[in-house]
């Protein structure tokens, strides 16, 4: 199996039924509303599918349940389901992504069942986060594939663009990595960090990235180590980018930046 490949089986692993949170809570339009707060059947922080005749006719929380009086049903309360706001549960969780620009949670579907529910906030969970750490692995993945197509003489000099410091740490790791020291095998030995360092200190290099200036670039590439140093931290990645269209911005321009590379490594 080509890396690639991998990568791209790691990054569709995850989907909505791994983060979402189930719905636990149904309660018929016919119930009277302040009983069904007595009985626990809507809650502040979950949705609560409201039934009529069985069928689905919406949700409500408890936040919707204001200017209460005794004679009040939940049906009073209801609010409609949109059709585009249902997703299947298999729904890859990067796909996901564009779509909270719409709507800031959905319903998901099992079996022809609105089962669960998934909010933008989901995305600062684990498997979100791996999905995220497989792109990054496969954009350095990409770098180092580009690096090392040079002839051993060339590998050497991208050597040349690190601080002492850095090349020192990187033949640190050769040796307990690989028992020997070679240019390739250090370069192998290299942090992501670096390796973008590399490619903006050489010319043949930064011309692989599709960026309109060099600034773009940097602040494309702090963002990168910012997120995968979160991810690395356990850490939120919303500290970084709190906000769907922010995120989904990011991933559309990652996905370009390893492609044009990948296509440099041909």
């Amino acid at each position: 199996m080509k890396s690639t490949d991998t990568y791209q089986i790691a990054i569709n692993a995850f989907t909505v039924l791994d983060v979402a949170d189930p719905i636990t809570r149904r309660v018929d339009t016919a119930y009277n509303a302040i009983a069904a707060m007595a009985d626990d059947l809507v809650s502040m922080d979950d949705f609560s599918l409201v039934l009529d005749k069985g069928h689905v006719a919406g949700y409500v929380t408890l936040e919707d349940f204001q200017d209460l009086s005794d004679e009040m049903t939940v049906g009073q309360f209801v609010n409609p389901i949109n059709p585009d706001q249902i997703v299947p549960v298999s729904t890859p969780l990067l796909e996901m992504l564009p779509l909270f620009e719409k709507h800031y949670f959905f319903f998901g579907l099992h079996k022809n069942e609105i089962t669960h529910a998934i909010s933008f906030n989901h995305v600062d969970t684990l498997p979100t986060k791996l999905c995220l750490f497989a792109l990054f692995m496969e954009l350095e993945s990409e770098m180092m594939k580009r690096l090392t197509i040079s002839p051993e003489k060339d590998i050497g000099q991208y050597l040349h663009h690190l601080s002492d410091a850095r090349v020192a740490k990187a033949r640190e790791l050769c040796k307990l990595k690989y028992k020997k020291e070679q240019p390739h095998k250090v370069l192998l030995s290299t942090t992501i960090i670096d390796k973008i360092n590399i490619f903006f200190s050489d010319h043949d290099l930064l011309v692989c990235l599709p960026f309109k200036s060099r600034s773009e670039g940097e602040h494309f590439f702090g963002k990168v180590e910012r997120m995968r140093n979160q991810i690395a931290h356990g850490d939120s990645i919303l500290s970084v980018i709190n906000n769907p269209s922010g995120l989904n911005g990011f991933i559309n321009n990652l996905r370009p930046v390893i492609s044009s590379i990948s296509c440099a490594s041909h």
